[in-house]
């Protein structure tokens, strides 16, 4: 999501696809406000004509409700899969309409300033292990808020996605952690071989993939513990690319057109 320069309109952009025995299908495309209300001007419907179907889909958005950790309203993308007037599948998805600036050393959410107020969490439960369930992820979020935290630091490692849900849902920022950890530390050196770069910037790509579109994500968290190294410039420049979201191969240098050569970060 995009917003104006006054912060009230919207531009939504949809990158959608779907691979199947689907030519002759339409694909559509239908927008909900947090109150369940369908929003007209977001409609879309496609014919799939190809084997692999791939859109990108935008539409102005007037006054949407923005979502940040005081007021996590969020709206709902439904795409339906019909043959014949027949649905064979339904999607959903929800989201936030919310914009995050950086100026000198402040963060702002939807042009107004925030402070963070925050701990670490890992995912883990005395009886449960690593194996959360719900209600504990639940009672988990419901704490931090009435501890008055807004923000969490997820380490060392990506959380569940129904974490994010809950954060989504309940107005938390947070600090998404990729999974790697202890580079150079306790496990090998490969944060400046370029024979590990792809294996660096998959990683990064699938973690972006599952959870860019939560609006409870603030920060990209590289690492954990670790020597600095080329394979974390790039990932620091990937992140940073216009449109990151939709590179879905890595040929580097070819792909990251970079300006120098890679340099150690810290």
């Amino acid at each position: 999501t995009e917003l104006d320069g006054a912060y009230e309109n919207a531009l939504l952009t949809a990158d959608c696809s779907a691979e199947a025995h689907l030519q002759g299908c339409e694909i559509e495309g239908i927008l909900f406000d947090p109150s369940g209300e369908e929003i007209p001007e977001a409609y879309f419907c496609e014919t799939i004509e190809d084997a692999v179907w791939d859109r990108r889909v935008q539409r102005e958005i007037s006054m949407p409700l923005l979502w940040d950790a005081e007021h996590p309203h969020l709206y709902t993308m439904q795409l339906r899969v019909c043959r014949g007037g027949v649905v064979l599948e339904t999607v959903r998805k929800r989201f936030g309409f919310r914009q995050i600036e950086r100026r000198a050393n402040r963060v702002y959410v939807n042009g107004k300033e925030i402070k963070l107020r925050g701990v670490c969490r890992h995912e883990v439960s005395p009886l449960h292990g690593r194996c959360l369930t719900r209600e504990r992820i639940d009672e988990d979020v419901r704490l931090f808020k009435e501890a008055n935290c807004n923000y969490i630091r997820t380490s060392h490692y990506s959380p569940s996605e129904y974490f994010l849900d809950a954060c989504d849902r309940e107005g938390i920022y947070v600090e998404d952690e990729l999974g790697l950890a202890f580079i150079a530390k306790s496990t090998p050196y490969t944060q400046r071989d370029p024979g590990e770069t792809g294996r660096y910037l998959a990683h990064f790509q699938e973690a972006m993939a599952r959870d860019y579109s939560h609006p409870c994500v603030l920060i990209w968290s590289l690492c954990n513990e670790s020597f600095g190294g080329c394979n974390f410039d790039l990932l620091n420049r990937y992140v940073h690319r216009k449109d990151p979201t939709r590179m879905t191969k890595f040929s580097y240098p070819m792909t990251m057109q970079p300006e120098h050569e890679p340099v150690d970060v810290w």
